[in-house]
């Protein structure tokens, strides 16, 4: 184990003259002296690099999570095939599992924890078929497959739910479930019980239906499903193969779309982070084109509330600039009626009166780049997250290899 480099950055965001009038413009706020630490800066071997998903946080301060690439087995890629980390309360920075193709290859997706702080998750490929796993790691780094995928189900995508109660886990998988789609399957959502019961919910069938859900679903008190689709639903000019869709599986199997994004000023291409969801119902996430002017006739993505009844709401489009664009992960609540989330070089804040700040632009240096996975907020208020890029500027030279990041708003 080995204690993570601290690399303590104060953001005081001081723009030039311009880009504060176009900050202005926007109606964005920069803020100043945010707090912002490198975590991590991984080295490729034996940590990993590229981490895809974001963090799991404990009740004890430790941070979970996974890298796509890296570690200490080469894979048939030679980049190798992922690592399960942790980082602990102290700082300390170790690699709980390394995959080998055995029971997974290059994981991208959230982890999840239980109550003995077993980590479960999906790896994109390999398992005993090829085609990606459900796996677990103990906190002893022993991992087990849970699950081998085979085709034409593969691909599974997505953070993991879980019924506590029950013991069922649910999830998606990016393709597979058919023969539409490019023939390579639109796209489903499954459950796995106890005893390795495997059972489709639903397939998705492209067009109006949805196709290639991009994220997870999360998962309500009633035992209803929420998620959305990358593309199918209402198909445009700018959306071809549809601009994605939000979509309900009640807990009896029937699937309902809550919404159908229109493309333009309504958003389209749900980005692949899991959306979230406040005490009344509503759900939250972000678009990756769409919105208002900006970013070409595409649009530069959007933040978007769907309501129980499905009514949609853009809380925010994103302008291109200082703010960001082309969001690829979904957004966390403040507790205070807000949201915190990343686009591709900025953290973002929408207060509950629809105000828009800046809390840190990230340089694209060793305080990483490329912000990638769902935020994460801690009992403090204290924002966990990753980026893909930037960090030890060695490793895959010129770019990075990522980081693990903390932003004390």
């Amino acid at each position: 184990m080995t204690k993570s480099t601290l690399l303590p950055r104060s953001n005081a965001l001081v723009f030039a003259f311009g880009l504060a009038m176009a900050l202005g413009s926007f109606g964005v706020q920069a803020l100043q002296a945010q707090t912002y630490t490198v975590l991590h800066a991984f080295t490729g071997h034996p940590d990993g690099d590229t981490p895809l998903a974001g963090v799991t946080l404990d009740s004890a301060g430790n941070i979970y999570g996974t890298a796509y690439q890296g570690g200490n087995h080469l894979g048939g890629n030679n980049q190798g095939d992922g690592t399960v980390w942790k980082i602990d309360a102290n700082g300390v920075f170790s690699v709980l599992y390394t995959f080998t193709g055995g029971v997974g290859q290059w994981p991208q997706t959230p982890l999840l924890l239980d109550g003995k702080r077993n980590l479960y998750g999906t790896a994109a490929l390999g398992g005993h078929h090829g085609q990606g796993s459900v796996y677990s790691v103990a906190p002893n780094g022993q991992a087990r497959e849970f699950y081998a995928f085979s085709r034409p189900t593969i691909y599974p995508q997505g953070r993991l739910a879980l019924d506590r109660h029950r013991g069922i886990l649910y999830g998606t998988t990016l393709y597979g479930g058919g023969t539409g789609c490019n023939s390579s399957g639109c796209g489903t959502v499954w459950q796995l019980a106890p005893a390795h019961h495997f059972k489709f919910l639903h397939k998705f069938a492209g067009a109006s239906d949805g196709e290639w859900p991009g994220s997870g679903v999360v998962r309500d008190l009633e035992g209803n499903l929420f998620g959305v689709t990358r593309q199918g639903g209402v198909v445009t000019q700018q959306c071809p193969h549809g601009c994605g869709t939000a979509y309900k599986i009640a807990r009896a199997g029937r699937k309902s779309n809550l919404h159908k994004f229109q493309g333009g000023n309504d958003g389209s291409l749900p980005a692949p982070g899991d959306l979230v969801s406040d005490g009344d119902g509503n759900l939250y996430g972000t678009t990756a084109t769409g919105g208002g002017n900006g970013c070409g006739s595409a649009g530069c993505g959007t933040v978007f509330k769907i309501s129980r009844s499905g009514q949609e709401t853009v809380l925010y489009s994103f302008q291109g600039s200082a703010d960001g664009s082309t969001p690829n992960s979904g957004v966390v609540l403040d507790g205070n009626g807000g949201l915190y989330g990343t686009t591709f070089n900025v953290i973002f804040h929408i207060d509950a009166n629809g105000k828009v700040s800046i809390p840190y632009t990230f340089t694209c240096s060793t305080d990483g780049c490329n912000a990638n996975g769902d935020l994460v907020m801690d009992a403090a208020g204290a924002l966990y997250g990753t980026t893909k890029e930037g960090g030890d500027l060695s490793c895959m030279a010129p770019n990075g290899c990522g980081v693990v990041f903390k932003l004390v708003p």
